[in-house]
């Protein structure tokens, strides 16, 4: 996400007045939506948010400036704005930050998906359904995913990256007789990447959501429950 001298420099303005510990949090996230009704994709959006905060502490004091820009000018700039509020101490003292490094395993992320395969996925679940019952008038399939990446740093050479992917799915179908509907629902959240998406039984979830308005609508016919 950042080159490795970039955060030291950072991390160096904001000790600058003489801060006794700097740390830097920075992110960059990705979002996805997809929704398809009966089979067609309706509408699919892409989102990106990217930011970054410096900390800096001297005894018992701390701020925290901000940026949405990730870039080396935007982020020393947040570094040196929260240093000058700690103004009146001595010089920063020149450090080396000895890097220690803190990284998970990297799953595939939801990222390296295109929508294409989300469409594919999201049209398996409408097809099993569709399948549970005649009755069934209309499928809503939709799927959000985001995926985070994070970094954390500070001036005691700590170096932590990681991932995290998140997913949620839901498939929504309604039964219809004369004016009488019911809807059945099933719907998945998890963190994590595609990987662990391919092991859903998005068929098997959504025959279920497929069959459920056709029992409960029966149910409602012959006085057991009420819609």
């Amino acid at each position: 996400m950042l080159q490795e001298s970039v955060v030291r420099r950072v991390l160096e303005a904001a000790l600058s007045t003489g801060g006794d510990f700097s740390e830097l949090f920075a992110e960059d996230s990705e979002h996805n939506s997809m929704r398809m009704l009966d089979g067609v994709v309706e509408t699919a959006t892409y989102s990106r948010v990217q930011g970054a905060g410096v900390r800096v502490f001297k005894g018992t004091r701390s701020v925290y400036a901000t940026t949405a820009d990730l870039s080396e000018e935007a982020l020393i700039k947040a570094a040196r704005a929260a240093a000058a509020a700690l103004q009146g101490s001595p010089e920063g003292m020149n450090r080396v930050f000895q890097v220690v490094r803190y990284a998970p395993a990297l799953p595939v992320t939801m990222a390296d998906v295109d929508n294409a395969r989300r469409a594919a996925y999201l049209r398996r679940g409408t097809q099993a359904a569709r399948a549970a019952s005649d009755e069934i008038t209309q499928i809503i399939a939709k799927m959000r995913d985001w995926n985070q990446r994070v970094l954390v740093c500070n001036s005691e050479g700590v170096w932590a990256e990681d991932i995290r992917p998140r997913v949620n799915i839901v498939v929504s179908a309604v039964a219809m007789s004369g004016t009488e509907a019911q809807t059945g629902l099933a719907v998945h959240g998890y963190g994590g990447g595609y990987e662990r998406l391919e092991s859903l039984d998005i068929e098997a979830d959504a025959r279920q959501a497929g069959r459920s308005p056709c029992c409960m609508r029966r149910n409602v016919r012959r006085g057991i429950c009420r819609s």
